[in-house]
């Protein structure tokens, strides 16, 4: 993850994971549950929790530079 020019690359201490499973019907919309939450990696894996369908999980990374900038990120994985 990078910011500006000025600061460079993000270190991993400064870097926070979220997972939320997000449950979606077209009745109510989506809510969400949260998974899990992590600070002070920059890479991995995760086993993606079983749930009835249609729901995905939403993978928010937040990255802060050393000047406490910060900006966010997300991206859906559907549950098979």
């Amino acid at each position: 993850f990078r910011s500006d020019a000025e600061d460079g690359t993000i270190p991993a201490s400064g870097l926070h994971w979220e997972f939320r499973l997000q449950h979606c019907t077209v009745s109510f919309g989506c809510h969400a549950h949260p998974v899990n939450s992590i600070n002070g990696v920059s890479s991995g894996s995760f086993v993606m929790p079983q749930h009835e369908k249609p729901s995905h999980v939403e993978i928010i990374l937040t990255a802060t530079d050393k000047n406490g900038s910060s900006a966010s990120t997300t991206r859906n994985v559907e549950v098979s």
